[in-house]
C-alpha cells in the first residue's frame, strides 16, 4: 500500500483499519499496531505511510457504519465471489451476513464523490489495484467535490 500510495501521491488516500474480528489479530492500539507492522509483521522496519485507525468492527450488529455502508454497496469481491471465511470458529460476530468482510486484508476503493468502486479480497496483491486506481484517477481528474 506504501507504494501504491507513493505512486498516487496527491491524488490517493490510503486508510487501514484494524479490526479484532478475524482470529483476534488485532487487538491493539493504532500506536501499537504500528509497533507490531514494524517489527513483527510484515518486520524489517516497515512503517505504512498511510493513516492507520483504531480497531474498528467491520461486521454484526456492532460494525462500524463506514463499513456497513461499504459491504451494502460493495456485497461481494471483484475477485473472488465465491470464499468467505476459512472456517466457522472463525467466525466471532452476529449477525452473519454474506456481505460480511471476510479479512482483515479485505480492500475497498471509494472514488472522489463517495461512492465505492470496488472490493477486493485478502488474496489480491497489491500491484494489481492500479488499474482501477489509475482508472479513477482519470475519470475523476475534472472532478471538485462540493463545498460544505
Amino acid at each position: 500500500m506504501n507504494d501504491l500510495q507513493e505512486k498516487y501521491h496527491g491524488q490517493l488516500a490510503v486508510l487501514g483499519f484494524a479490526c479484532n474480528q478475524f482470529h483476534h489479530s488485532d487487538h491493539c492500539s493504532a500506536e501499537d499496531l504500528l509497533l507490531v507492522l514494524r517489527h513483527i509483521q510484515p518486520g524489517n522496519d516497515f512503517y505504512p505511510t498511510f493513516e492507520v485507525f483504531n480497531n474498528v468492527e467491520v461486521n454484526g450488529k456492532n460494525a462500524h457504519p463506514l463499513f456497513r455502508f461499504l459491504r451494502e454497496s460493495l456485497p461481494l469481491p471483484s475477485d473472488d465471489l465465491h470464499t468467505f471465511v476459512d472456517s466457522a470458529v472463525d467466525i466471532t460476530w452476529s449477525p452473519v451476513c454474506r456481505n460480511d468482510v471476510a479479512s482483515n486484508f479485505e480492500k475497498f476503493i471509494v472514488a472522489p464523490n463517495g461512492k465505492p468502486y470496488r472490493r477486493y479480497s485478502s488474496n489480491i496483491q497489491i500491484v494489481n489495484l492500479q488499474n482501477d486506481v489509475q482508472a479513477l484517477i482519470e475519470k475523476f481528474k475534472d472532478y471538485k467535490p462540493p463545498e460544505l
